[in-house]
């Protein structure tokens, strides 16, 4: 939100892209702000980004989200009608006729390079294939196959879960024979993949000063511990490293945090 151009700024990561969040400029429903979504899916494409696109929306429904993001006036109508929106307006984008394109723009050398460069070549490419993928922490207070089932039911292709609620306890993921297995039993029930796996809580808490009752809110007991601010940073950064750990036994490269 910085960048002058954002979509100059996707083009100019490139191969650095390694997993995409989406939501409203207001972190509501994506299509129901003023985001040139076609712009930014094409420079995704220009920047030869394959992955998926995670919807990471919020509504004031969940307290412990509304506090962590601040969530203070209605973004959609319910954290459901969030989800649905954003999920048909995203794969009505995605899979609209004609968006294959010639777009990619690559030096001689295969290199990527800037739309800007002098005397770029043009490489064909397909129309986007993103997998639409949902955050499942909006949803902590129900239980991970309820969300599941939801996910399967508005057509999302996978989920980016959340070590909250009994979607995903990192510790017991870590430590617990079957634990994982059984996790991924539910996803397949419902044909859903897992594309990343989320700890923003823990990692808001390694750096931040003061640790305070807002964190003792949003923190696993085991995080927590006693309080003492040092302690929860050491504890918090340790959980990081437990994220990296699991999302390994998932299949999954990718862990998503503050």
């Amino acid at each position: 939100i910085e960048e002058q151009r954002s979509n100059d700024a996707i083009r100019a990561a490139g191969a650095a892209i390694a997993y995409v969040q989406v939501c409203g400029n207001d972190r509501g429903a994506v299509g129901d702000d003023h985001t040139d979504w076609p712009g930014m899916l094409d420079a995704l494409d220009d920047a030869g980004y394959a992955g998926p696109l995670g919807l990471e929306s919020f509504t004031g429904d969940n307290e412990t989200i509304a506090v962590a993001a601040s969530v203070w006036r209605p973004l959609a109508p319910s954290q459901d009608a969030l989800a649905e929106r954003s999920h048909a307006f995203l794969t009505a984008l995605r899979d609209q006729p004609g968006r294959a394109r010639s777009a990619t723009l690559v030096r001689p050398s295969g290199r990527r390079t800037s739309p800007r460069s002098l005397a770029p070549q043009r490489k064909e490419h397909a129309m986007s294939t993103h997998p639409v993928t949902l955050f499942t922490g909006q949803w902590a207070d129900l239980p991970f196959e309820e969300v599941a089932r939801l996910a399967a039911s508005w057509g999302y292709d996978g989920l980016e879960i959340a070590a909250s609620g009994d979607h995903l306890d990192l510790r017991r993921a870590d430590e617990e024979p079957g634990y994982i297995e059984q996790k991924l039993e539910v996803l397949d029930r419902y044909g859903l993949k897992v594309f990343a796996l989320s700890n923003h809580l823990a990692g808001q808490a390694v750096c931040d000063s003061p640790i305070d009752f807002r964190h003792e809110a949003i923190l696993r007991d085991y995080v927590w511990g006693d309080g003492d601010a040092e302690g929860v940073r050491q504890r918090a950064a340790e959980d990081m490293k437990r994220s990296a750990r699991v999302a390994r036994k998932l299949g999954i490269d990718t862990v998503v945090g503050f």
